[in-house]
């Protein structure tokens, strides 16, 4: 049977934070994704014009995104690479 590494087994479990509050304030809890501000109208706009093709399946070839990129990095685009996720660029790796 496969046993982790000694210095892994040795780790605290995770656990949640407690929330409980003795003098009833509730704290603010955050999780890795979340931000205690709303967005700004600049990202408001954005997301709005998202939206509006979000029927659409996006570019596969990424040409905007390659373009910039190639652009800000002084950069053919054909040398560089993007995708949906780690995994999806790791399965292109595989492939290559």
């Amino acid at each position: 049977m496969l046993e982790p590494r000694a210095t892994v087994a040795a780790m605290a479990a995770y656990a949640l934070p407690d929330l409980s509050a003795p003098d009833g304030v509730s704290p603010v809890v955050l999780a890795q994704n979340e931000h205690a501000f709303a967005p700004s109208a600049t990202v408001r706009d954005a997301v709005a014009n998202a939206v509006a093709d979000g029927h659409l399946y996006p570019d596969s070839e990424w040409r905007e995104l390659r373009a910039t990129i190639a652009r800000v990095r002084r950069l053919g685009p054909e040398r560089i690479i993007c995708g949906s996720g780690s995994m999806e660029l790791m399965q292109l790796l595989v492939a290559a």
